[in-house]
């Protein structure tokens, strides 16, 4: 750089810098101490990211060197966090001489800030011929722009403020350009902790280009059943194969017709632009497979094998199958289709259950882990203009997509996954959990998904006739009794309290002054509809008010049972009947079934809870009036029974374990009258109302024993007194009574949420019992209540639902012909098991069930195993169907 001293100063020399770009003597700062620019790599390979800030503070200009000061050391941190170095970074300013003495302050006056502007604008201009010859001398494949001066002085035409444009990404002159927010932004402006994390993950998108350029993958699509017989010749003996497929839909509500679409305006342009061959107004099959994709340790050619071509190779592909370390991302969909088209479950990687043994967060989609991993981009998009949904209601199949469109975006998937696989690195630990456990469980949910459930037809429709019926007399009701049609409107609170009777007291409910109108939603309707009420409770006319209340309690009790209904039929048994088609159904004993195929995964909540799903028959609430008519049609195939088992106080146990709270244990291990393990909900409300007052609630309302439930669980989980008192609409008072006495029977409570929050701000983690991570990485003011309470939550929750489901897997691996799981939750399951081997061998799986876990934990470095002293107690029951379960 051309410099030399002046005054004892270090600055510019006019007339090199003249023939490097810069008009130094037209530069207001022509006298200021100068920031040299500064390039950090790990190696001598060319720079390939610049970043350019706006100009020199004190510390550089008193260090002669760029980014020395408090915002530099945020800048420098983030690079390194990001491992930029190995790509080679080069830092520089769109000024590099010190522009204090003309930067605009808020202490100044409007004038001064106006000509302060002028001469800041001045120097950018003078410097920037210096600025593209550094640029081009450098010639960075990334240009990283942080503040509005250095957005105006590269990419002069962008629009939009910075902070705006932060984290993406743009063109200038052929150069691929990054927009950032200043770090000194972080320290002059009153910002919280997620904004220097966002300015942290915003310098990793830098690497995420880098490893997105250098993401490559090419597609060779068999053409004939020979062309698969030379694919699979050159996978032999790879060390890994990853597998992917794509498919029509199993279930009927998910592609919701058998038929494409016609294809819209957009849809042929795109086509003739391409040159893809339409698909719309073709019939295509349920349940039927499109092609199946495989990439081996080369990790870029995604080979595809069309379904047309597959068929008369399935043989020789299932020995494939059978040879050679097949993984995938999303174990328990693709192994299923291996299982039913080819008889193989052979799997030994599955890069979703990997990620998710790393953190049991449930952001791990192949397309976030492709973001994550790879730095590229959701490469699904191009697919929406073919599986839109219809009337934002159906998904329209995969089968309506263009097949070199669908060939493509399936071999992206396969190489993906493959990459990442090798990418996801897990501790001995985490490694322990994926292997031993999430693998064998999806293993586990193949076997029953591929079996199905027996719906019994006939029932199923006579439950939603009868279901139908009872929906159509509550709508009635409402419409005659309060003059509403919709009882789900948003409008429903407000309809009932402005109904004729209360206009009739010259009643009128203010306009919500944040929407501008009476209604809103339907939760502010009610929180206005409720303070509106109170206060005619205290300044109306009594009779006014008990007709109103009256009114409004019939009102409420119709609303829940419409709901309920409606969800009923809708959510469950609308998706049970098409489920299936005519085809599928058989006559046993008489009757007509289906055998329903659930969709399967594992589902990870935010607490840790890993479980089993079928949305459509599970999660409707099993203490409603309509559970049964939902359930009833599920039913145990011939020689098959259901067989349901539940934990006693699971949770408490849990608890008891990992805390040693003696109160509890004392509790848990009191007896009663027969001998048994006690109710100790039903313990402690006796502590509170004293037995005689207990003993006569219960056997009119049972009300008491629910409300101590709902208090002992809720401070478990550290729920404030207000939050437990609203949900269980009881006085505050009365609820901290029970709180309180609840906490003295329970003294370790406090002690474990201070050893939960010590963990919590040290690590930002939380590690469970199974060894199952659940990762905070910010913790701000704002999100510190909601974190802290899943933090409590996880180990108490993970643990409990990976018992259940080890000693559930335990049973299946057992008895792997007639055991089959179904539907399980953190403290109970369901099985169906061949009835004679449950005549047989009944005691020896619920050993299993009470036992299991301690083998496991056996060889685990943990703070607490299960002991005989706090025993995982079964209670099982037992029918054709699990109606009675």
């Amino acid at each position: 750089m051309a410099t030399k001293i002046v005054d004892g100063k270090m600055v510019f020399d006019f007339v090199e810098s003249k023939a490097q770009g810069a008009d130094c003597k037209n530069c207001p700062l022509i006298r200021r101490r100068l920031a040299f620019p500064e390039s950090l790599m790990n190696s001598d390979d060319q720079t390939q990211i610049m970043f350019v800030g706006e100009g020199p503070g004190r510390d550089e200009a008193q260090r002669q060197k760029v980014y020395q000061g408090p915002s530099g050391a945020i800048l420098r941190a983030a690079i390194t966090g990001a491992n930029l170095e190995q790509f080679g970074v080069r830092l520089s300013n769109a000024v590099l001489c010190d522009p204090r003495a003309v930067k605009a302050s808020d202490r100044d006056s409007k004038e001064v800030q106006k000509r302060k502007k002028e001469l800041f604008d001045q120097a950018v201009k003078a410097c920037s011929g210096r600025l593209r010859a550094e640029i081009a001398a450098v010639d960075p494949e990334l240009l990283v722009v942080m503040g509005n001066e250095a957005k105006a002085a590269v990419t002069p035409k962008q629009t939009g403020g910075i902070l705006k444009l932060s984290g993406t990404f743009s063109k200038h002159d052929g150069r691929d350009v990054m927009y950032l927010f200043h770090p000194a932004w972080l320290l002059h402006a009153q910002v919280g902790e997620r904004h220097f994390t966002e300015f942290q993950d915003h310098v990793k998108e830098a690497a995420l280009f880098f490893q997105a350029k250098a993401f490559k993958y090419q597609v060779r699509v068999a053409e004939s059943p020979e062309d698969i017989d030379l694919f699979l010749a050159e996978l032999e003996n790879q060390e890994r194969v990853a597998l992917d497929a794509e498919t029509t839909s199993l279930s009927p509500w998910q592609d919701g017709i058998e038929r494409n679409p016609p294809a819209t305006a957009e849809q042929r342009k795109v086509a003739k632009e391409n040159g893809y061959e339409l698909r719309s107004g073709l019939a295509y099959e349920l349940g039927q497979l499109i092609c199946v994709q495989l990439c081996g340790d080369d990790k870029e050619t995604g080979y595809v094998l069309p379904w047309e071509h597959l068929q008369h190779r399935r043989e020789e592909f299932s020995a494939f199958l059978k040879r050679a370390n097949i993984g995938c991302h999303n174990a328990q969909f693709d192994m299923m289709w291996m299982m039913l088209f080819f008889g193989v479950s052979n799997f030994v990687f599955c890069t979703l259950l990997k990620s998710y043994a790393t953190d049991e967060s449930t952001a791990h989609s192949l397309k976030r882990l492709g973001r994550r991993y790879l730095g590229i981009e959701d490469w699904s998009a191009e697919l929406a203009l073919w599986t839109d949904s219809i009337d934002n209601q159906i998904d329209v199949s995969f089968d309506n997509v263009p097949r070199a469109l669908l060939y493509k975006y399936g071999a992206i998937d396969v190489v993906t996954t493959r990459i990442i696989d090798d990418l996801i690195e897990l501790n001995p630990n985490e490694r322990r959990h994926y292997e031993e456990f999430l693998l064998p469980l999806s293993n586990a949910g193949v076997r029953r998904t591929v079996r199905g459930v027996m719906v019994d037809i006939k029932t199923l429709a006579e439950n939603a006739t009868l279901l139908r019926r009872h929906l159509n007399d509550v709508n009635a009701r409402l419409l005659s009794d309060f003059g509403l049609e919709n009882s789900n409107s948003p409008k429903q609170v407000i309809g009932v309290l402005e109904g004729n009777r209360s206009r009739d007291f010259g009643i009128e409910i203010p306009i919500d002054p944040t929407s501008g109108d009476k209604y809103g939603t339907g939760a502010k309707a009610a929180d206005r509809g409720k303070g509106w009420f109170a206060s005619l409770q205290r300044d109306g006319d009594r009779d006014a008010f008990e007709e109103i209340e009256w009114r409004l309690s019939e009102y409420s009790k119709l609303i829940e049972t419409s709901r309920g209904l409606r969800r009923a039929i809708d959510t469950n048994l609308v998706d049970l009947q098409r489920s299936y088609s005519d085809r599928e159904i058989e006559i046993i004993d008489g009757r007509p079934v289906s055998f329903l195929h659930p969709d399967v995964m594992l589902w990870a909540t935010v607490t840790g809870r890993v479980n089993f799903r079928r949305p459509t028959v599970t999660n409707y609430p099993v203490h409603t009036n309509y559970s049964e008519a939902i359930r009833a049609p599920c039913k145990a195939r011939p020689g098959y029974v259901w067989v349901h088992y539940d934990f006693k106080q699971f949770e408490l146990r849990v608890y008891a374990c990992l805390t040693g709270d003696k109160g509890m244990r004392d509790v848990l291990f009191t007896k009663d009258d027969r001998g048994e393990p006690a109710d100790p909900h039903g313990i402690v409300a006796v502590e509170i109302y004293g037995n005689e007052y207990f003993a006569l609630n219960e056997r009119t309302n049972g009300k008491t024993r629910r409300d101590v439930k709902e208090c002992v669980f809720g401070k478990l989980f550290r729920r404030t007194n207000g939050a437990i008192a609203k949900a269980l609409e009881l006085p505050l008072s009365r609820v901290d009574v029970i709180c309180e006495v609840i906490t003295g029977m329970f003294p370790y409570l406090q002690e474990y949420w201070d050893w939960i929050e010590e963990q919590l701000i040290k690590n930002r983690e939380i590690v469970s019992v199974l060894q199952h991570t659940r990762r905070f990485p910010m913790l701000t003011d704002e999100n510190w209540n909601r974190s802290f309470n899943q933090a409590v939550n996880f180990p108490i929750q993970n643990t409990a639902s990976g018992l259940n489901l080890l000693s559930l897997l335990a049973c299946e691996q057992a008895y792997p012909d007639s055991v089959f799981p179904f539907w399980t939750i953190h403290d109970s399951g369901d099985m169906e098991v061949l009835s004679e081997v449950w005549d047989a061998e009944s005691e020896k799986m619920i050993y299993i069930l009470e036992n299991h876990p301690r083998q496991y934990f056996r060889d685990l470095d943990v703070p607490f195993s299960y002991t005989d002293d706090i025993p995982m107690l079964v209670d099982v029951h037992v029918s054709d169907h699990w109606t009675a379960a």
